[in-house]
């Protein structure tokens, strides 16, 4: 990745016969303002209407303190496929601007905010975006004190969205409700691979058992530190049984697909050799003798959750004598 103080790069965008010479695909700035970058990304679309191929596909601002983003990053939106916000103090009004970009068909698959101040507002904003929204996948809002009306309007996005498959709210100050609210949109949600609820929210032992109902989660983190009860570890397995099946699930459904993509490619044209060895590859790296062990962590699912369910309805009945 190419990186730059803001300054520098205002110099060289400034002199043409400089500018001819950037690579900015994968760019991050440093020392970065909110008025340089506005005449950074001015300059830039300048130098675009004059024929400099200055397309931009990794942006990367973290870290520079901004409270806000000009409206010509924006723009940028049409071209970007990974932006890095993290690390800053962007507030509501740049996430409610980002959000309008998302809506307008953006390329963009990975959106990392963490560490900001977006709030409850901000979530919702985003959360209308990501509604339809076809390309994003991967979206780090960690630490951004999103509180349970956040949480509550990212699970109406989750019972819609079909794209995203990571993220990432930790320590966003989501209590049991809202919690509660994630956990059920989820079982509705066929796509989201990985989910991070680490730090506060922490997931309660009424709300886990919603995950046992998930098929596509493959990675679920959460403070496990409160689950030490019997009942609980017992919960703990199945779900990590559960979890280890939507995996296989995931690599069959991977083979599967490469094999039907082959074929077709076999079908439609003759591959040269160099594909051929890519396709053989990757083909050789997915994991054996899969159909074997998919069958035998079903029957271990099966039994972890019969099991647990069992010792729960025996922790409800002593509770109930007292």
């Amino acid at each position: 990745m190419a990186t730059y103080h803001q300054d520098v790069l205002l110099d060289l965008l400034s002199d043409v016969s400089e500018a001819k010479k950037l690579e900015l695909t994968n760019l991050k700035i440093t020392g970065a303002t909110f008025n340089g970058l506005t005449d950074i990304f001015v300059l830039i679309h300048i130098r675009r209407e004059q024929g400099l191929a200055l397309t931009i596909k990794t942006l990367d601002l973290s870290s520079n303190g901004l409270t806000k983003l000009p409206e010509d990053l924006f723009q940028e939106l049409a071209f970007l496929n990974k932006l890095h916000l993290s690390r800053n103090r962007i507030r509501i009004e740049s996430a409610k601007a980002l959000s309008k970009a998302l809506m307008n068909n953006s390329p963009l698959t990975h959106l990392d905010l963490a560490d900001n101040l977006i709030g409850s507002d901000g979530a919702k904003a985003l959360s209308e975006a990501l509604m339809n929204n076809s390309s994003l996948t991967h979206l780090d809002l960690a630490d951004n004190l999103i509180g349970s009306d956040g949480g509550k309007a990212l699970s109406k996005m989750l019972e819609n969205n079909t794209t995203l498959t990571h993220l990432n709210l930790r320590w966003n100050w989501i209590s049991s409700d809202g919690a509660t609210a994630l956990s059920e949109a989820l079982m509705k949600n066929t796509t989201l691979t990985h989910i991070d609820f680490g730090g506060y929210p922490s997931i309660s032992i009424k709300t886990l058992p919603l995950f046992l109902k998930n098929n596509a989660l493959i990675e679920l983190k959460f403070d496990r530190t409160s689950f030490q009860t019997t009942e609980a570890r017992a919960l703990l397995e199945a779900l990590d049984a559960t979890l280890e099946l939507n995996r296989l699930r995931a690599e069959e459904d991977k083979k599967l697909a490469f094999l039907f993509g082959f074929k077709q490619s076999c079908l439609t044209k003759p591959s040269g050799e160099p594909q051929l060895i890519s396709w053989i590859a990757e083909m050789a790296a997915l994991e054996p003798k899969n159909e074997v062990k998919l069958k035998e962590q079903e029957e271990r699912v099966a039994s972890l959750t019969r099991d647990y369910q069992i010792l729960a309805k025996k922790v409800r009945r002593a509770i109930m004598k007292f």
